[in-house]
């Protein structure tokens, strides 16, 4: 600054000085001043650390007349290590020359840059003339000897050993950290030993010009992919300035014989019923030796109807180059449904080193396959003279139309009071000209069955429904139907469950659960209305609800949609859903203990046999009717993860993914899970490998469970999984699960390139006592952050939270809670980098971040209500919210602020649902908050679903033990940091990147990090599960046979970024596939 307000003084004087002269003769001799500059671009190349190199500038004024000041002079960089000698004089007269020399002593092996900038006072060049510096740092270089690593040819069941010598020819030093031959490759290769002067064990530090040796082993055992040649990568990976990789050719043959089949796989498609079909398979010897076949005969379990041809006379010698054809038969004679798998394997025995080769053969049969749901009718009680309706689907889950011959009721017992069963077929369906009811493949026909009681008021009747069809071995297919006796009808209904726990709900945030009426009775029930009313309670007293309609609507528990009234639309064994909405709007503490909340649900029924209204539950007409519905919201210990599961779309008769629940201990004091149960949920929906209970939970593991749903018809399904537990703030938890059937087995999802991913970035800073020097590092190297979405125009948002998890004002809130500090997050825009500058020094002197440095806790605040709630209100300042009743119980305790013209949390706004999610944490101490490491990375991951893995990752710059106790140091020796174990394990169960807070900057893992959340999107995520082997990928319209693979664990698909089908911007990316139907 003070060089700057020298040059200012100097151009006043001067222009005082010349005030008097003839301003045109002075703007000519401005005109003909030229400043020459040689050499114009200042390159150091390599530079050993702590010696010095320089380079000698020549300035020259290469003008017709006037002098040239040379006002100043002065290096624009981020470095320090660039400095210069000042000129011998500041003043040139025409063709006067001048030195001055530029230095360099680095004092690392990061390449720096900046710039020579000299002012003076020549107008046409603008008064300022600069030259750019460069300086290439060291880089370390490894190189193979031999170059590629070639066993050459080798004969199956032998090996050979091979010396491996890796040289550094570079100019900086390399500590190998990993030394492995790649997982995609041939298995025929293998590290037998590492040989370097410093011992076997890894790290090993190779010097500029030194070499590491290592001894590596073929063995081929032959491969089904590549027969003849394998081949393998040698990765190595190290650290020189920063994390490098390299990667060295593996190869080798092998000599032997080998068999291929062509075709691999046999796939006879559609076959009508005993028709015969027949298949080529050529096996060849593209060995190097004589091939011997021995047998060749289908593995067990194979279609009875399957045999073979051609393989008498075996053993088979077939020599290098020869081929010899079988026929695999088929003649269909029992329909089966198609399930995407084998029908039959045929094995190939001989002395190739693959024994047996295998062929798998596909099949399917043309023709129809009746499938009934259920295959037993319960009618439950039927009262005298009321019909009682039941579902029965017919499904056709064959190919080929299945004809309907005829529906009867057969076998009725008794049948002296006449018909009491019946059907009634949709209006959908109509006979054909030969009076048949046809069925496509993969549909179904649903039957209204009906029971009408025409006898006594006791007993039971049965019957069957019999089904003739052309379905091949079952064209007559009996269903049993039963039912019991009942007297006068009578209208029952209940609530399903009998009540909602919604457990642990924070201020601001809502929760819904759904609730079924039924009917359990005998005859049909009308529905008049509902409500909700909040019970009361007193210190010391227990709660206290009163007579429905007493008091108005709860102003915590909320109907989504209430059905509409009818006198008798609820028949006997019928359900209908109500929706309830547990929305605290504040506690007595925000963050202190639990406020617990109640209240009553009740329905005002119709019984149209007694004409007259009544109240379900039963007990709600009493003086103190029981709350049925309760919550809470503050803090709990216990905590269940995901909070919610959507089976989305599955097809009838087959089931769904399974979803893992974990049920977490987020307290101190022990606790145990007593009951895990179904509330109002189907057969559809099942628990699977529940652990004994009751289970003790701990600190340390999470108790788990699965989930699954397996659909019968096309009803979408909704319950509750309660669990229950000795935690005296929370006893119990809910979660709500919901899923619906469909008959479609094939799926289009269609996406759209974006120009890049939309993306947020919470930066999670420790603003400690000892965290000033690498805040500024981190604003120092933003640029390498961002540049990735400077090349990719990302729509972004980023913003930046404390570690300090203690003072509760600013616990998880943007910029500390602090409305001076703007904008609350960055976005897009060209302002990005001084903004982040600004944002991310938060200051070292937080006595909160000395007491618990708490990354993990801090980030989950900042990503869950009431920080990220919006109310939809509106508002004009802050008042309006706190004094809002609805919003705020108390001002003094409101969650809300106004901002952007509503109410909400501090952190509204920041993360979209649809955005990629990318943490990235800085401490130098390891993390202190209250949960386990595992618990944060279920929930971090249930922030954008489990199955979307790349959508979100944890981040760290943090301590890594580089001393061997616990600690890493800067480069100068100093203790920095203690290591971030805990911190490193989510980044690792995460796919996130991670940096030593002990570098001497942060430039490698900010780049990395950009370099993900940037880049273009290339997981696309399915929305069915889809059959691996039937999907179809085009790109503007373009078929894709490579560049993209399916991801099982993730049910996506994953495009290749060098790949020849890479979706850029704007492009529209189909995807195409069958559905995969898991069966138990």
């Amino acid at each position: 600054m003070l060089r700057f307000l020298k040059l200012n003084f100097l151009l006043v004087m001067l222009l005082a000085v010349n005030s008097g002269c003839s301003c045109s003769d002075s703007s000519r001799a401005a005109d003909d001043m030229i400043l020459g500059v040689n050499p114009s671009i200042i390159s150091f190349g390599s530079v050993a650390i702590h010696s010095s190199k320089s380079v000698t500038l020549t300035l020259t004024h290469l003008g017709s007349s006037g002098e040239i000041l040379l006002n100043d002079i002065s290096i624009s960089s981020r470095s320090t290590e660039f400095t210069f000698d000042e000129p011998t004089v500041n003043k040139l007269g025409v063709g006067e020359s001048t030195t001055l020399t530029v230095w360099y002593k680095p004092v690392d092996s990061v390449s720096d840059s900046g710039e020579l900038i000299i002012s003076h006072n020549v107008a046409q060049q603008g008064f300022k003339t600069s030259v750019k510096i460069t300086a290439g740092g060291f880089v370390a270089e490894l190189i193979s000897e031999p170059s590629p690593i070639d066993f050459g040819s080798v004969k199956q069941g032998t090996h050979k050993d091979l010396d491996v010598v890796l040289k550094n020819i570079g100019s900086d030093q390399v500590e190998i950290t990993q030394l492995y031959l790649d997982a995609n490759g041939s298995t025929d290769f293998a590290i037998l030993a590492i040989v370097h002067e410093d011992g076997d064990s890894l790290p090993i530090t190779i010097l500029p010009g030194g070499s590491l040796g290592l001894v590596l082993r073929y063995t081929p055992k032959s491969d089904e992919q590549n027969p003849i040649s394998d081949e393998s990568f040698l990765l190595v990976d190290g650290k020189s300035n920063g994390d490098k990789s390299w990667r060295f050719d593996v190869s080798g043959m092998e000599l032997g014989p080998k068999l291929i089949l062509t075709p691999g796989e046999v796939d006879f498609g559609w076959v009508p019923l005993n028709q015969t079909e027949k298949r080529l398979i050529m096996m060849e010897n593209i060995g190097n030796d004589d091939l011997v076949i021995d047998d060749i005969d289908f593995l067990p379990d194979a279609n009875q109807d399957l045999s073979l041809e051609g393989v008498s006379g075996l053993p088979l010698t077939l020599k290098p180059n020869e081929s010899h054809d079988i026929k695999v038969v088929w003649t269909p004679k029992t329909a089966f449904s198609d399930a995407n798998a084998p029908i039959g394997i045929v094995g190939f025995h001989s002395n190739d080193a693959v024994n047996p080769l295998i062929a798998r053969v596909f099949g399917r049969i043309e023709s129809p396959l009746i499938f009934v749901i259920p295959d037993e009718l319960e009618f439950g009680f039927g009262a005298q003279n009321v019909p009682v309706e039941r579902l029965l689907t017919i499904r056709n889950d064959g190919y080929g139309i299945l004809r309907i011959k005829d529906l009867a009721i057969v076998d009725a017992n008794p049948t002296t009071y006449g018909d009491e069963f019946s059907f009634a077929v949709p209006s959908t369906h109509q006979k054909n000209a030969d009076g048949e009811y046809e069925i496509p493949s993969n549909t179904a026909m649903a039957l209204t069955m009906i029971f009408t009681n025409k006898g006594p008021g006791q007993g039971s009747a049965r019957a069957k429904l019999e089904i003739v069809s052309n379905s091949p071995d079952s064209d007559r297919l009996f269903v049993p139907l039963s039912a019991q006796r009942a007297t006068s009808p009578e209208c029952k209904l209940v609530l399903e469950p009998a009540s909602l726990t919604f457990g642990t709900v924070p201020a601001g945030y809502s929760k819904d659960l759904p609730i079924n009426l039924k009917n359990v009775g005998s005859g049909n029930c009308g529905f008049k209305s509902a409500r909700i009313e909040d019970c009361i309670s007193f210190p010391g007293a227990p709660l206290v609800c009163q007579t429905p309609g007493a008091k108005p609507p709860s102003q915590k528990f909320f109907f989504l949609g209430i059905p509409v009234p009818s006198d008798e639309g609820i028949k006997p064994g019928m359900s209908i859903p109500l929706r309830v909405m547990f929305a605290p709007k504040s506690a007595s503490t925000l963050w202190g203990d639990l406020t617990q909340y109640a209240a009553l649900l009740s329905v005002v029924g119709w019984d149209p046999i007694k004409q007259q209204e009544f109240l379900v539950p039963a007990n709600a007409a009493t003086e103190q009717p029981n709350p049925n519905i309760s919550g809470a919201t503050g803090t709990v210990n216990l905590s269940v993860l995901p909070s919610s599961i959507d089976f989305g779309l599955v097809t009838v008769g087959c089931h769904s993914q399974t979803h893992r629940v974990c049920v977490y201990n987020t307290g101190t004091a022990a606790l145990s899970i007593t009951e895990i149960k179904m509330q109002g949920c189907s057969p559809e929906f099942k628990r699977k490998n529940v652990p004994p209970l009751p289970k003790d939970l701990t600190s340390l593991a999470p108790v788990c469970f699965e989930l699954v749903y397996a659909p019968q018809d096309l009803t979408a399904d909704e319950c509750v999984v309660q669990i229950s537990s000795n935690d005296q703030t929370s006893p119990s938890m809910s979660i709500g699960i919901k899923g619906k059937g469909t008959y479609e087995t094939e799926q289009t999802d269609i996406f759209k390139q974006v120009s890049g991913q939309t993306v947020d970035v919470l930066f999670v800073i420790d603003d400690s006592g000892s965290m000033c020097d690498e805040q500024e590092k981190m604003a120092e190297n933003f640029q390498s952050f961002i540049q990735h979405s400077e090349v990719w125009n990302n729509d972004y948002h980023i913003g930046v939270v404390s570690t300090n998890v203690v003072d509760e004002h600013i616990r998880g809130k943007l910029n500390l809670g602090d409305a001076r500090r703007t904008p609350r997050f960055i976005t897009k825009g060209p302002n990005a980098q001084s903004q982040f500058e600004r944002l991310v020094n938060l200051g070292c002197d937080s006595s909160g971040s000395g007491q618990q440095e708490a990354g993990f806790q801090a980030a989950q605040a900042a990503l869950t209500a009431p920080l990220i709630t919006e109310t939809g209100v509106a508002c004009s300042s802050d008042n309006d919210c706190k004094n809002n009743t609805s919003l705020c119980g108390k001002p003094t305790n409101c969650p809300y602020s106004c901002l952007d013209g509503t109410c909400g949390g501090w952190n509204k706004g920041f993360m979209r649902p649809d955005a990629q999610l990318e943490i990235v944490v800085m401490s130098d101490e390891e993390d202190q908050s209250n949960g386990t490491p595992d618990f944060y990375i279920d929930f971090f991951k249930s922030l954008k679903g489990y199955y979307n893995s790349n959508m979100m990752h944890f981040n760290a710059i943090v301590g890594e033990d580089t001393t061997g106790q616990g600690t890493c140091t800067s480069p100068d020796g100093q203790t920095l940091a203690g290591d971030g174990k805990r911190y490193k394990y989510v980044v690792e169960e995460t796919d996130g990147k991670f940096g030593s807070i002990c570098d001497p900057d942060f430039d490698v893992v900010m780049n990395e990090i950009g370099a993900v959340a940037f880049g273009l999107k290339v997981q696309f995520y399915l929305s069915r599960l889809a059959d691996p082997s039937a999907i179809d990928v085009k790109v503007k319209g373009v078929e894709c046979k490579t560049g993209w693979r399916y991801d099982v664990a993730s049910n996506s698909v994953i495009f290749d970024e060098e790949g020849p089908c890479m979706p850029q911007p704007g492009d529209e990316i189909r995807i195409h596939y069958e559905t995969l139907c898991l069966k138990n």
